[in-house]
């Protein structure tokens, strides 16, 4: 038997449904009305009248929101709360003259609002859009796909803003335009995305890219919105949040007094803590560096503020990030390996991570390679003298 939800897109698809979403009029309503009609005309099979009369239930009165449980659909793996579907004239997509021409654009940073429930409706006009976007199941349709987002849009659907923000950002589909992917983003974060978190991050970093926003780079906005992602589980937040407090803490004078770790400092190391906890690479490798050079900027060498080494903590870290396929993560290990640093010196292991490394595509790892062969050639040299000397002192020969 055919799902409710299967029926219901099916008629949403229809002629009548397609209709109303082209016209763009009746919003909520007049969908699920034409839905319904289409579904007592027989639309998906055998004319479903229980279904029809089931969907009719949807109808909203102007202004009212939607009570529609159980929510199945959260913007990210990472948000456990589900959103919620405004009535209509809610939450729609931006118009023309909010994202068109000279205006439109980010105007602040925006927060989330409460947390919200997504109807099947508008979950099932994303999937359908992905599909479109994808080809999964079915033909690439840039043309459906938008078409799909803006319905699911306007039913408050936060990936569904989240893809037309990026569909503007690219130009996949639609026309490039920097504002209107910027005010779809700033939705979809009213909505609670993570994904347009972290994209309007990288908006207002990027002097060009918030320019042509029509909003001025601001790093306030970038750490707030780093943020905001970091605080739902976004481990590439928690990574730039650890570059900008490491910024931060060593911008100043640095020197003999200043040995103490500020706040900003504390900051950034327990950040990239985080992103390596959950399961970011490059915060693993930056954990490492920081914890073999006892430097928060990762140096080994130079002045900084000083944290205690642990070169064997080190190695764990880069080890992690080496089981993940990371071919930096690969050559620091064959360093260890060769220095004898954080586990015990083996030239052998160190040729076997250096030859991993330059497999994968670290052309350090060639030098370290020359190196290890040199080192290798002239422990066996002295072995064979030390053999020729031992035997010199047993038959008594000077």
């Amino acid at each position: 038997m055919e799902s409710s939800r299967t029926l219901l897109m099916d008629a949403m698809m229809s002629p009548a449904g397609r209709s109303v979403e082209k016209r763009g009029g009746g919003g909520v309503n007049s969908l699920v009305r034409a839905a319904s009609s289409a579904l007592l005309r027989g639309v998906g099979g055998g004319g479903k009248v229980g279904l029809a009369r089931s969907v009719t239930h949807l109808q909203l009165k102007r202004g009212e929101s939607a009570k529609l449980l159980p929510a199945t659909y959260s913007s990210s793996p990472s948000i456990a709360s589900p959103l919620v579907v405004k009535g209509e004239g809610k939450g729609g997509a931006p118009t023309s003259s909010e994202v068109g021409g000279e205006e439109g654009g980010s105007t602040g940073v925006i927060t989330p609002t409460a947390d919200r429930v997504i109807s099947p409706f508008a979950a099932e006009a994303y999937d359908v859009g992905m599909a479109c976007l994808t080809g999964r199941g079915r033909n690439v349709n840039l043309t459906m796909a938008v078409d799909k987002f803006r319905l699911a849009a306007k039913l408050g659907h936060p990936s569904a803003l989240y893809q037309l923000g990026m569909m503007h950002l690219v130009g996949n589909g639609v026309g490039k335009n920097m504002k209107a992917a910027a005010k779809y983003f700033e939705l979809a974060v009213q909505h609670n995305s993570v994904e347009a978190m972290v994209e309007l991050a990288r908006i207002h970093k990027n002097p060009n890219k918030a320019r042509a926003a029509g909003v001025e780079p601001s790093p306030d906005a970038v750490t707030r919105y780093y943020k905001m992602a970091a605080e739902r589980g976004n481990r590439e937040a928690m990574f730039e949040l650890g570059v900008i407090y490491g910024q931060r803490g060593t911008a100043g004078r640095i020197g003999p007094k200043n040995r103490y770790l500020s706040a900003e400092l504390r900051k950034s190391f327990s950040y990239f803590q985080s992103a390596a906890a959950n399961g970011s690479i490059a915060a693993k490798i930056r954990v490492g560096d920081i914890l073999y050079g006892g430097r928060l900027d990762g140096s080994r060498s130079g002045r900084g503020y000083q944290l205690p080494v642990n070169e064997s903590l080190a190695f764990t870290y880069y080890m992690k990030a080496a089981e993940e396929g990371s071919a930096l993560a690969h050559y620091l290990c064959a360093i260890a390996y060769t220095d004898g640093k954080g586990v015990e010196k083996s030239v052998g292991r160190a040729a076997s991570f250096a030859n991993m490394a330059l497999e994968k595509g670290y052309e350090g790892a060639r030098r370290l390679l020359l190196r290890l062969a040199r080192q290798e050639e002239e422990e066996r040299e002295k072995k064979e003298e030390e053999e020729v000397e031992e035997k010199r002192r047993m038959t008594g020969y000077d």
